[in-house]
């Protein structure tokens, strides 16, 4: 899975609990890389929880202030930047995954 270092420091930093991705991630263990593909730096690992179908998917309009606490942004507008960033073709209508994660290897510190 991919991340940028700043979003794998607010695992530390900001007390991040959740990745809120555009697709699904699978339970379990996963390796988490940055930077460009052919040249990555490998982050460490985080473990990805099942989710709640009722409360961690919901459409971009829907996400609330508490979810960009928990993601590890300081208010909604910053989470909504940085998704809109690393997904170009999202809208207000795209479904978004609401993953509950924990690092298990931290491999740069934070």
């Amino acid at each position: 899975m991919r991340m940028t270092v700043e979003n794998w420091k607010r695992f530390k930093t900001q007390g991040k609990k959740t990745t809120i991705r555009t697709r699904i991630i699978p339970i379990g263990i996963h390796k988490v890389l940055a930077g460009p593909l052919f040249k990555s730096t490998r982050l460490g690992r985080l473990f990805i929880g099942s989710m709640s179908p009722f409360k961690d998917v919901k459409k971009a309009k829907d996400l609330t202030e508490q979810d960009a606490r928990n993601d590890g942004f300081r208010n909604l507008c910053e989470l909504l930047i940085e998704l809109a960033h690393r997904n170009p073709n999202l809208t207000v209508n795209t479904t978004v995954y609401i993953h509950p994660a924990r690092v298990i290897e931290d491999l740069i510190g934070a």
